[in-house]
């Protein structure tokens, strides 16, 4: 315990302390603090008015356009027309004998002699 408080004051006596501020040098700080928090602020600001904007840009908009989807249950068990295309080409290709010149189950021994008898 002694050993942690000894090392604590050696690293502590090792930092090099900063000077105190001056009043000009602490008055120069407060207004980069002041002038950074009011970008901050003003920046928070146009976004908010930019959303504001946007929203009652789309409630123009929106009030411009009359959309009207009638409601079809059955188009969900519809197939897409990407679908059907697909669908079409893999039945007449079915009927086609397809040789793609790979065997996949070569035998790869040769058979007995007495076999080919």
């Amino acid at each position: 315990m002694e050993l942690q408080h000894e090392q604590r004051a050696q690293h502590e006596n090792q930092r090099p302390r900063s000077a105190p501020l001056s009043a000009h040098q602490a008055h120069a700080l407060q207004e980069r603090s002041r002038a950074a928090l009011e970008r901050r602020a003003a920046a928070t600001h146009a976004l908010a008015v930019k959303a504001q904007q946007r929203a009652a840009l789309q409630k123009r908009l929106l009030a411009k356009v009359h959309v009207s989807a009638p409601r079809d249950p059955s188009r969900l068990l519809r197939p897409t027309t990407a679908s059907a295309r697909r669908a079409e080409a893999e039945r007449a290709d079915a009927h086609e004998p397809r040789m793609s010149g790979y065997i996949r189950n070569v035998p790869h021994k040769a058979a007995p002699v007495w076999t080919q008898q």
